[in-house]
């Protein structure tokens, strides 16, 4: 969401801005590299036929001297130092170019788990995007469940101004108020915390308990549509690459996890009572558009 904690939506992006130190591969340094290769493996493959060819002079010559009776002449000796000289210098360019392919290798393999896609991409529309996809999964439900509605990026209206809510879904199960996050990285934090801490590429970066945050829409969320409490259900989904490195605190999970917790979930209101709520949230409540939402971003960066 478009969080209502200014050095929150600081530390999320600045967090995926980190990803971008990861150089671009350099295409004409790699293709020098690959070309050194081509040239060891040349070299090796003349070292052979030089050796291979010493070698067979050599015991042609001294198999036609015995067969004369004669003994093997002095320079006999030289196609052996030859062959011995150019099979050195064989090893020793396998062995260059083994080193060569090896770091070649190491660099692909780096250059692979780099979320270079991420730091091509601006912060705030990679965190849209994970959001726009979560929203397409939570609208499925409207077409598998009966009496089940789901809403996405609404205002509602707390004291003097609005607190956003990333995704709402109203059905017999409950209201069901989602705070999602999409990070990467690893995420530590308890459910009584007052921060979490987001570690990605060795750097610490700490956002507000989504929890404490989800807690605060709640509240607004029962006082506004004056529902019991017990009908609001919060629940806080991380998607991305993000992972826990402890145990998830209660009520947060996978955002691919979170079809089947609402499925598994009984129902706790009946048809009067959801048609109310859907009535009064259609009516009364505001989902933000693209311009809303950079209005309500730019009064959250000015408070910060």
């Amino acid at each position: 969401m478009i969080s209502t904690s200014g050095s929150e939506y600081h530390n999320e992006t600045s967090s995926l801005d980190s990803c971008s130190h990861y150089a671009k591969p350099s295409l004409k340094r790699d293709g020098k590299r690959f070309n050194h290769v081509s040239f060891y493996v040349d070299l090796i493959l003349a070292c052979t036929s030089v050796s291979v060819i010493c070698f067979l002079a050599m015991l042609l010559t001294c198999a036609y001297k015995i067969y004369k009776g004669d003994s093997p002449p002095p320079f006999a000796i030289l196609p052996v130092a030859i062959g011995l000289t150019t099979t050195i210098f064989s090893v020793y360019c396998l062995s260059k170019s083994r080193s060569i392919l090896l770091e070649k290798e190491e660099t692909q393999n780096k250059e692979t788990v780099a979320p270079t896609d991420n730091a091509k991409k601006d912060p705030v529309q990679i965190g849209k995007t994970g959001e726009f996809n979560f929203a397409k999964e939570l609208d499925h439900f409207k077409r598998t469940i009966p009496l089940t509605q789901s809403f996405h990026n609404i205002l509602i209206p707390v004291g003097d101004g609005f607190t956003q809510i990333d995704h709402i879904i109203v059905s017999p199960k409950g209201v069901f108020v989602i705070e999602q996050k999409h990070f990467s990285g690893w995420i530590f934090g308890s459910q009584f915390d007052k921060e979490w801490t987001q570690v990605l590429n060795g750097k610490k970066f700490p956002f507000q308990n989504p929890l404490r945050q989800n807690t605060l829409h709640t509240k607004a969320i029962t006082e506004f549509l004056k529902i019991p409490e017990r009908h609001v259900l919060s629940t806080v989904v991380f998607s991305g690459g993000a992972q826990f490195k402890k145990h998830m605190p209660r009520n947060v999970m996978r955002a691919e996890k979170f079809a089947a917790y609402f499925r598994n979930q009984p129902d706790i209101m009946d048809v009067t009572h959801v048609g109310k709520i859907l009535y009064s949230i259609r009516t009364r409540v505001h989902q933000t558009n693209k311009h809303e939402e950079e209005i309500h971003l730019q009064g959250v960066l000015a408070k910060s």
